[in-house]
Parts: C-alpha cells; structure tokens; sequence
C-alpha cells in the first residue's frame, strides 16, 4: 500500500510512498510500545556506527534537496508536521 508522503510530495529519490516495505510495517506495527522503544535503540546504534559514512552522493543529493526546499518553502514538512506523522504511525 502506497500512501502520498508529507503534504502528498513525492517521496525522496523518486520512491513511492512508502519506502519501506509493507512487510516490514506490518511487522512493526504488530510490535509492543517496549518492542519499539527496543528496536528504536538498536537503530540509534547500528545507524550510530555508520553515520560518520556518508558518501559524496549522499552529500550531493542532500544539498539538492536543501536547494530545491530553499527554492520552494512549500516542500518538505515542519518538525511538528513529522513528529504527528510518526506518532499517527505508532498509535
């Protein structure tokens, strides 16, 4: 199931909404509050070691869409407008 991204933009790099597969969603929509708050640290972690790994691409696609945003304020969602999207998706 697809689903228009935040303010139904495109999502990053051209993906359909969403980009994460749903049989991971279904699987992490089935889990405990105490799951989560489990899964979330070892996110934090494994994406802790890796995040000195950006790449020039990475880098170079993130100046783009800060670009593109500075050129468009409409694009892209405020901090308060992820936080209730991400909480809309726990609850």
């Amino acid at each position: 199931m697809t689903r228009p991204g935040p303010r139904g933009h495109q999502a990053p790099g051209g993906y359909a909404w969403p980009v994460v597969s749903t049989t991971l969603q279904g699987t992490v929509a089935a889990m405990s509050r105490d799951e989560l708050v489990e899964l979330r640290d070892y996110i934090d972690i494994t994406l802790g070691a890796r995040s000195a790994m950006v790449t020039e691409r990475q880098k170079t696609m993130i100046r783009q869409r800060a670009a593109q945003m500075a050129d468009d304020p409409t694009l892209g969602a405020t901090w308060e407008e992820v936080c209730a999207d991400l909480m809309a998706d726990v609850r």
